[in-house]
């Protein structure tokens, strides 16, 4: 994932002035590739909310193959490859670890980008681990990582500690 700023004085030659990319090594995705209301963008404070995925590493499907032993209940694969006597569909790839979230950045036509903290939208200890959306919403002078399994916040200018959070019922 890339945000890029690029300077377009001349309309026909724009030149690409700045860039941050997200999830170089391991890879990333964010909704805001194919959902532009999901960036976030607070123009007075120069600020940027945009909803992150970063891979900590692949799972692929064959990992989650599931075999049925006769009863019609799915077992978790064997270690040992077996051949199946039925095909098993694919399941898409997933990942474990990483980072599930939104992240600020501070953002300036001068300056680029200022990535300025991440605020987690695991809800763990709750037993709701992906959530289907985020976004980032400003109020004030603090920032909002809202999902359909809870809220966390905290204020922009120092989103380490993060003291806002509520979590929705499952």
């Amino acid at each position: 994932v890339q945000l890029s700023i690029f300077d377009v004085t001349q309309f026909d030659q724009p030149q690409l002035t700045a860039t941050a990319v997200l999830g170089k090594e391991t890879g990333a995705s964010s909704e805001s590739l194919f959902n532009p209301k999901a960036f976030t963008y607070f123009a007075q404070e120069g600020l940027v909310a945009l909803p992150l995925s970063i891979f900590d590493n692949f799972v692929f499907f064959d990992d989650f193959i599931d075999i049925e032993d006769g009863t019609g209940i799915a077992v978790d694969a064997p270690d040992e490859p077996v051949e199946p006597t039925e095909p098993i569909g694919i399941v898409a790839p997933s990942r474990r670890g990483g980072f599930d979230g939104v992240v600020v950045f501070r953002v300036g036509i001068d300056t680029g980008f200022e990535e300025l903290g991440r605020i987690s939208t695991r809800f763990d200890d709750a037993g709701l681990f992906y959530a289907s959306f985020a976004r980032g919403v400003f109020i004030g002078d603090n920032i909002f990582a809202v999902t359909n399994n809870g809220i966390r916040g905290g204020p922009t200018a120092d989103l380490t500690s993060q003291p806002f959070e509520l979590v929705f019922d499952s």
